[in-house]
């Protein structure tokens, strides 16, 4: 049997990413698409009213 926390805490990093997807004019790059990653961004867009917006190259 699974446990139920893992598949909840691998939805919500899924979402993490969709999230930031949402808010990129194009694709993420590979790197940005970690989880992880994901979180530490969305994250820091959220809490810093210095940086109003993401940069894509």
């Amino acid at each position: 049997m699974s446990n139920p926390f893992i598949f909840f805490r691998q939805k919500i990093q899924e979402d993490n990413v969709k999230k930031l997807a949402k808010k990129s004019p194009i694709a993420l790059p590979i790197v940005l698409q970690n989880p992880q990653t994901a979180k530490i961004v969305l994250y820091s867009i959220k809490n810093n009213n210095e940086m109003p917006a993401l940069f894509f190259d």
